[in-house]
């Protein structure tokens, strides 16, 4: 699990959850990407190998779980994204109503 930093004021932080947000759109879309190359290379794989019965088991084996692996992943860290685009949207909303005059 990543350690990721906690924002005790996500106002003043706000060019750190900015900073973050891109490197977590970037890691999550190379797990999204790489889980579904293992899931290509599972379905392209069968039939086709000059691997015997137990090479090739192991072999799909290994892809389904890297397949797997990189699921999860990316379900979190697209979470954390979530998290993170709330938060700045949140941040706007309240600087918004600070800004709207009283009525």
């Amino acid at each position: 699990m990543p350690n990721w930093p906690k924002y005790s004021d996500p106002v003043a932080q706000r060019a750190e959850i900015e900073k973050e947000l891109k490197s977590v759109q970037k890691q999550t879309e190379v797990f999204k990407k790489t889980g579904e190359e293992a899931e290509a290379q599972i379905k392209n794989s069968t039939g086709k190998s000059n691997l015997n019965e137990f090479e090739q088991k192991q072999k799909e084996i290994d892809l389904q779980h890297k397949a797997t692996v990189n699921k999860i992943k990316s379900e979190i860290w697209t979470d954390r994204l979530n998290f993170l685009q709330k938060i700045i949207k949140l941040q706007e909303e309240s600087k918004q109503d600070q800004q709207s005059p009283e009525a």
